[in-house]
């Protein structure tokens, strides 16, 4: 559904992604795993396209989005969640969500309470003064409203406290159940194979090792060796 081959990008001279190739397949999710600095934030907006590829590809369905602008590549349907957030902080919940709204969506807004109850909870309430993890919720369910094939979430549970993260992995293991293709960026190893399908770790701009959920999960010391690398 989603992949890149050979894909290389810089920052102005500095070379930062090298030859990563991946695959992510519909209805499924794959964990990007690796430590601060390991490239998993530069692939996801090379993806993107707010990152242009220096060289290699990027297919989305089988058509090459690599050189689009983004709001191109986000109405072909792809959606990004950045580990910034960016939610509209005076705004209130239900604005926020509006905003990503795009007519046709299957995600509508009703559908979006119902597996974020808190945002119905606090729909009314400037979006600045929800917690942490509320914030990360409300910025996941904006762009799911906007009905994305698939969802590219960077580092979702950095800086949240960890019953934020039980919630948040709830969350997201029910978008799993309802089909949603997702792409997720993580260093907590723990969060990321609980909803892997599928597995990629990076090291220094490069995957150093893919496999299935299944099997990281039946060694995960494997893992957390490659993230000393």
């Amino acid at each position: 559904m989603l992949s890149c081959h050979d894909l290389n990008a810089r920052y102005g001279v500095a070379h930062v992604l090298f030859d990563v190739s991946l695959e992510l397949r519909a209805g499924r999710v794959l964990s990007l795993l690796g430590r601060n600095g390991a490239g998993k934030s530069t692939l996801l907006k090379t993806l993107m396209g707010l990152l242009p590829a220096h060289s290699g590809t990027v297919a989305f369905e089988g058509r090459r989005i690599d050189g689009l602008p983004p709001w191109h590549v986000a109405r072909l349907g792809l959606g990004y969640v950045p580990e910034e957030r960016r939610i509209f902080v005076d705004l209130s919940v239900q604005d926020n969500i509006e905003v990503g709204e795009r007519a046709g969506s299957p995600w509508t807004r009703e559908r979006l309470y119902g597996i974020f109850p808190a945002l119905r909870e606090f729909r009314k309430r400037p979006a600045g003064l929800l917690s942490g993890g509320q914030q990360q919720m409300l910025t996941v369910a904006r762009t799911l409203a906007g009905g994305p094939a698939v969802l590219l979430i960077d580092e979702p549970t950095e800086g949240l406290a960890p019953v934020m993260v039980q919630t948040l992995e709830s969350v997201m293991a029910q978008l799993k159940r309802e089909g949603q293709t997702m792409l997720v960026a993580a260093q907590d190893l723990r969060f990321a194979l609980s909803i892997a399908d599928d597995i990629c770790v990076m090291n220094l701009g490069r995957v150093v090792h893919a496999c299935s959920g299944d099997d990281a999960r039946a060694d995960a010391a494997r893992l957390r060796q490659l993230f000393t690398l």
